[in-house]
């Protein structure tokens, strides 16, 4: 069960997040030159992981406003597939579901 204060943080993260996020993966993906590789995905992906990942002036409300707890949600949001890291993120993660579920 989810508490109040826990749903309205989770709202808070995602409101704050999710569009840096957004704009950031777009940036990314517009970069890619037409014939990139597989490989260069990867690394594009781990780039942006990096780049999220050390943008900490963000916070979702006052009393939250370290690091590690941008950090944590970040990794929320991917685990709630409302983020990603590889620019093919989604597919990827439904061809895994689909053959987990076979």
């Amino acid at each position: 069960m989810t508490s109040s204060t826990e749903s309205t943080q989770n709202s808070d993260a995602r409101e704050s997040l999710e569009p840096e996020w957004q704009r950031a993966f777009a940036w990314m993906v517009a970069s890619f030159p037409p014939s990139i590789s597989e490989e260069g995905k990867k690394e594009a992906g781990r780039e942006l992981l990096r780049r999220c990942t050390d943008t900490t002036h963000i916070h979702m409300r006052d009393n939250y406003k370290e690091a590690f707890f941008v950090r944590g949600k970040l990794q929320q949001l991917a685990d709630q597939r409302h983020a990603g890291w590889h620019p093919d993120f989604e597919a990827l993660l439904d061809s895994l579901m689909a053959t987990a579920s076979a």
